[in-house]
């Protein structure tokens, strides 16, 4: 191994003269893959992560898709109005509503026949103007529209209007709040419920992903919508319906989903960070080496390498959501680390008084070997992501890891090239001459570190033991949850929406249970019906806080049958009698086909519950389904002699909230201990000591156990996004110690003692070092002020993983070799 280090030494120490006959060509080859690669970016777009968090053969996937095939869209806005007048059922407040209502339904009928027009998506209007309402008069029985066409013209009409609506069970928490000083509209939707035609099926033959995903002939495919579709149908209901011949009468909350919040807010963020970020990185690297080319080359690469993330999104198709930009820091943190190395490098042996081409030989023969390992263990900290079963995490590590081995080829091979035409030229730097207030501070930082390390190492080994002991403490303490809209600060619109939703209405959390059978007619049978209310009734009473509504057909049925009983509430019930409820469903097929359709299929041999529960993160989904699912079976078992082919599948949000939790735990510690052990190998392995290897891994256990022992101590939970702080430590962490452990090893071959070899590597290697990680900690210092809760707490994270990992490389890494005495 020794010999392959050493020929892999050689060959980069005499790459740049090996490149220079090649020039040209070097060029002609970036520009033509830049221009392919920025070619893909116009066919890059955001996918909404909840609806693609899961592969197509993942079961809570199929079982979702399989419930639009069978029931149509399940995808639904809530939009929120208080009547200026305090009365929802005042004739101005219902003129407003019913204004509304004939408004979008022409706006959808428009949008029909524009395929731009997103509100072509929108397939149901429902509020207290249309709502279902059952009438008997003697014998006949009347299906109609609760407020119709025909407005209050009284107060007193208005009040038995109220009276009326109170009665109905499926009204309040629904159409309107427990306080009553809320309504509510219901805009169904067919997001990724609209089938592919045979047109569109056959342009999808052949491609990679199609054929991967073996979709079965008779399974139904849909068109994916993405984050901007979900957006731009949100601003325009909201635009619409802020419009001041509506606002005048009612004033509408701001929509729930958050998708053009994300847009509008995140993403503006977001980029107005990088781009900050970036600007001071430039900035402090130019204070730090003192040379304007110095800065240019780290811009070009950098750009180039978001550049290759995008196109390759772009050409892949592959699913992203806004992570993408946290994938822009991991590469833009890889891209730059690699140039300030070797820029650092080339100006520090420039100021012993070497020549352009000995620079370069001493640069690339110390630094591109360590810029090499460093690349492949960022790239497999960040490609561990991979291996959590959460599509846009598993594509930003795809792209992460990509994106950095992209920078390193860039820097080997591309700023070679650019360095032998346009080479730094700071000024000479005499004995006498100054230094800039930045660097003499570093160098003083380095002197000290140098002599606490030397002179009491074994009480700098004794502090991060205990400091590493109280950190696992606070990883005992970690909880493990993901609550989406606890990632909107308290005071945006959307958290303060979903509050009252929680409040007030059914709240934005939900469970669907998808019942399959073989035989015609099983939701027929009263047997079968009782068995749904009996899930129905077992959940309302297990969780009274947390389940708000649940809707079968026995909701239809059970309402008919009351009207029919004189509205009496005992007769609230399912008939036990099979004549009773056929004739009951043949009413309701006759008066109300459009919501019996949404909950049985045609042959009634499948059926579905729908259960709306306050909003739940991914913690509280995994004890519902692990509680849920047995408790069905079990009361379903007896019905399985008669109907062998019943099946029930909890899914919806609980479904895809217990994955998430499954994807966060289980796969997170699988994965991210794999790439440790991977790395770790990797280092015993390069570096020919099994103790060497050993001691090298110290260090970067250190910054984990800061990061997930003050995540414990801070409350800090860990989710889709604080997860992403795994790999920062596992691949950005490791990369000082490597150029550190580089730089020693090459001493000790020239024969210098341990004293003086670790002399030797924090004077050549050390300033870079820290030069690194003040511009990698201002990368992400810039993302801590985004709005977004869970980046926000990734930022931090990732600096203080970063600072850790230095101060253990500089601190406890030299200890260590002074007390274990490590000749490599």
């Amino acid at each position: 191994m020794s010999s392959l280090i050493h020929r892999l030494n050689l060959y980069f120490e005499v790459l740049p003269e090996r490149l220079r006959p090649w020039r040209w060509w070097v060029l002609f080859m970036y520009m033509i893959l830049m221009a392919f690669l920025a070619a893909g970016i116009p066919r890059f777009a955001f996918t909404w992560a909840n609806d693609d968090m899961f592969g197509k053969d993942d079961p809570v996937q199929i079982s979702l898709d399989r419930i639009k095939e069978l029931f149509g869209g399940t995808v639904t806005l809530g939009m929120v109005y208080r009547p200026v007048d305090g009365d929802l059922f005042s004739v101005r407040s219902l003129g407003a509503l019913r204004n509304i209502h004939d408004v979008l339904d022409a706006e959808a009928v428009r949008g029909v026949d524009d395929l731009e027009n997103s509100l072509g998506l929108l397939s149901e209007v429902e509020s207290l103007i249309n709502a279902t309402y059952i009438e008997v008069e003697g014998d006949n029985i009347r299906f109609r529209d609760f407020v119709g066409e025909e407005l209050p013209s009284s107060p007193e009409q208005s009040r038995l209007l109220r009276v009326q609506a109170l009665k109905e069970p499926e009204y309040p928490r629904v159409l309107v709040s427990d306080n009553l000083k809320y309504g509510m509209m219901l805009l169904r939707t067919n997001f990724n419920a609209v089938p592919l035609v045979e047109d569109e099926l056959e342009l999808l033959e052949g491609f990679a992903e199609n054929e991967l995903e073996e979709q079965d002939e008779q399974k139904a495919q849909f068109v994916k919508h993405g984050l901007e579709d979900y957006a731009d149908f949100e601003k325009k209901i909201w635009n619409l319906l802020s419009e001041e011949r509506f606002s005048k009468d009612l004033v509408f909350m701001h929509p729930s989903w958050g998708a053009s919040y994300q847009l509008d807010v995140w993403a503006v963020e977001y980029q107005r960070a990088l781009v900050i970020s970036l600007i001071l990185s430039l900035i402090l690297t130019y204070l730090l080496l003192g040379s304007l080319r110095a800065v240019i080359w780290p811009i070009l690469i950098f750009v180039s390498s978001i550049v290759g993330v995008l196109g390759l999104a772009g050409w892949t198709g592959w699913p992203i959501d806004l992570s993408l930009y946290i994938a822009f820091g991991l590469v833009s943190v890889a891209a730059i680390a690699d140039v300030v190395h070797v820029m650092s490098g080339y100006l520090f042996f420039h100021q012993q008084g070497q020549n352009h081409r000995e620079v370069m030989r001493s640069v690339f023969s110390k630094t591109a070997l360590a810029c090499l390992l460093t690349s492949i263990t960022t790239a497999i900290g960040i490609m561990s992501l991979f291996f959590i079963k959460l599509r846009v995490i598993q594509t930003m590590g795809l792209l992460g890891g990509i994106g950095v081995m992209f920078a390193f080829m860039l820097t080997i091979i591309v700023l070679p090239v650019l360095l032998n035409w346009f080479p730094p030229r700071p000024a000479r730097i005499s004995k006498q001459s100054k230094v800039t207030l930045i660097l003499r501070i570093v160098q003083r930082l380095l002197r000290g570190i140098e002599g606490m390390s030397s002179g009491y190492p074994r009480t700098v080994i004794l502090f991060f033991a205990a400091g590493g002991f109280l950190l696992i403490l606070g990883i005992t303490r970690i909880e493990i949850d993901t609550v989406f809209s606890d990632y909107y600060p308290q005071d945006s619109p959307v958290r303060q929406t979903i509050s009252l939703l929680d409040e007030q209405f059914l709240g934005t959390g939900n469970m669907e249970i998808l019942l399959e059978t073989e035989t015609e007619g099983v939701f027929r049978d009263p047997e079968v019906l009782l068995a749904l209310e009996a899930v129905k009734q077992w959940l309302e009473t297990r969780y009274p806080e947390l389940v708000t509504h649940n809707w079968t057909l026995n909701n239809q049925l059970k309402q008919t049958h009351r009207k029919l009983m004189e509205n009496r509430e005992e007769n609230y019930t399912v008939p036990d009698s099979p004549e009773l409820v056929s004739q009951l469903l043949v009413l309701i097929e006759g008066g109300d086909y459009e919501n019996l359709e949404r909950m049985v299929s045609l042959d009634y041999a499948n059926a579905r519950m729908s259960v709306s529960l306050k909003t739940i993160g991914s913690k509280k989904s995994v004890e519902l389904l692990n509680v849920i699912q047995p408790v069905i079976e079990r009361i379903l078992a007896p019905l399985k002699d008669r109907y062998p082919g019943l099946r029930a599948t909890v899914t919806g949000g609980v479904g895809a909230w217990a994955r998430v939790f499954d994807a966060i735990s289980w796969s997170q510690i699988r994965s991210f201990g794999l790439a440790f052990i991977i790395i770790s190998l990797i280092m015993v392995v390069i570096f020919g000591s099994l103790k060497l290897g050993l001691v090298a891994i110290l260090p970067n256990t250190f910054p984990m156990l800061t990061v997930f022992g003050l995540m414990g101590w801070l409350d800090f939970k860990l989710d889709t996004t604080t997860l992403m702080t795994a790999p920062i430590i596992i691949g950005i962490a490791v990369d000082d110690t490597i150029h550190f452990i580089t730089h020693y090893r090459l001493s000790l071959l020239r024969g210098a003692s341990i004293s003086e070899s670790i002399h030797a590597t924090l004077q050549e290697v050390g300033q870079a070092i820290v030069f690194t990680t003040l511009i990698l900690m201002t990368i992400f210092v810039c993302f801590i002020l985004v709005s977004h809760v869970g980046v926000s707490r990734f930022s931090i994270l990732a600096v203080i993983s970063i600072f850790s990992a230095l101060i253990a490389d500089l601190l406890l890494l030299p200890a260590l070799f002074r007390v274990l005495q490590i000749r490599g």
